[in-house]
């Protein structure tokens, strides 16, 4: 069973261990990266800017509330949700920029942000939430195994299959308070947990209109106004 559904089937009770729940959020994170491109769509479409600092506030303050009453033992907080925040605004911002040089390669159709997306990543909002508040203490596990578990996620995105550096930017924003909550000595980890995050970066754009990271992003999901 994979680590989001085994977490999910078990939370109620308490049989899942911590290190299924530590994969578990990854997994969920990586999926709310993903949805990002349909939502960077759906928002270019319609003129809306990346930043929708009014929705984000309620979502920040909602989990803030729902935090501090679970009075958590482990160090995640707040901030690994304003981190998911932001990945996906990284995400967002590079593929605007795509679309702005190369508008032919933009969707034809899209989800609505409103009725289906936003909906969706609530749902995904909430899961982190309950894999947080279910997990008692930080599991010790190698920065590489997170690393090659969220990156594999993120593949399932076909947008995101072929732009390696878009993925390493979002991974580097949406892990961060993450690899600081994990207690692993150095030495068992060559990577170190020490990571000095890259600032998220936008992809080159080439003299054709192509992400210099990879292929043009030419199979987002199909996308039109509703």
């Amino acid at each position: 069973m994979p680590a989001f559904d085994s977490a999910q089937a078990s939370a109620s009770t308490g049989t899942v261990s911590d290190r299924v729940l530590l994969d578990a959020l990854v997994v969920v994170a990586a999926r709310r990266i993903v949805l990002g491109v349909d939502v960077a769509a759906a928002k270019f479409l319609s003129g809306q800017r990346v930043d929708d600092l009014v929705r984000e506030q309620e979502i920040l303050e909602s989990m803030a509330s729902t935090l501090k009453r679970a009075e958590l033992q482990h160090p995640l907080r707040i901030e690994f949700f304003r981190d998911q925040i932001e990945a996906n605004k990284v995400i967002q911002r590079s593929l605007y920029r795509y679309w702005s040089v190369h508008p032919e390669q933009f969707p034809v159709r899209c989800r609505h942000l409103t009725a289906e997306l936003r909906p969706q990543l609530d749902l995904i909002d909430r899961h982190m939430l309950l894999i947080l508040i279910r997990m008692k203490n930080m599991p010790p596990v190698r920065r590489s195994h997170i690393d090659a578990l969220f990156d594999r996620r993120l593949r399932t995105g076909t947008a995101l299959r072929q732009l390696g550096e878009l993925r390493r930017d979002a991974a580097d924003v949406a892990l961060r308070s993450l690899y600081r909550a994990i207690c692993l000595p150095a030495a068992a980890d060559p990577r170190g947990l020490g990571h000095v995050t890259r600032p998220p970066t936008t992809p080159p754009i080439t003299r054709d209109g192509r992400l210099g990271c990879g292929s043009p992003p030419s199979g987002v999901a199909a996308c039109a106004p509703r």
